[in-house]
């Protein structure tokens, strides 16, 4: 399986490449069902960075018989700017 960005985009402050990191690169096996998570920062910090709000990711990989996929997907981060702010319940509150 393999992961290609339209654009370069950073995470973790500005200090890491995202969109560059080997696990896009190639994942010689991915089972069934299998996500990969990857944090990348805080809406606000990242926005504030000027880093892409559009980004198009297009996946392709083969199926066990050799027969090739690909798809594009468009994600568009702004969508979120108009969330509000969520807080997580302390202990106390019983959250």
């Amino acid at each position: 399986m393999r992961t290609v960005f339209d654009k370069p985009f950073y995470g973790l402050g500005g200090e890491k490449c995202v969109s560059r990191m080997r696990v896009f690169r190639e994942v010689a096996f991915m089972p069934p069902a299998k996500e990969f998570f990857q944090f990348v920062d805080m809406l606000k910090g990242y926005a504030k960075r000027r880093e892409p709000m559009r980004i198009k990711a297009t996946v392709s990989y083969r199926d066990r018989t050799g027969n090739r996929y690909e798809d594009t997907m468009v994600h568009d981060l702004r969508i979120y700017l108009e969330l509000g702010r969520a807080r997580l319940a302390s202990a106390k509150q019983g959250g």
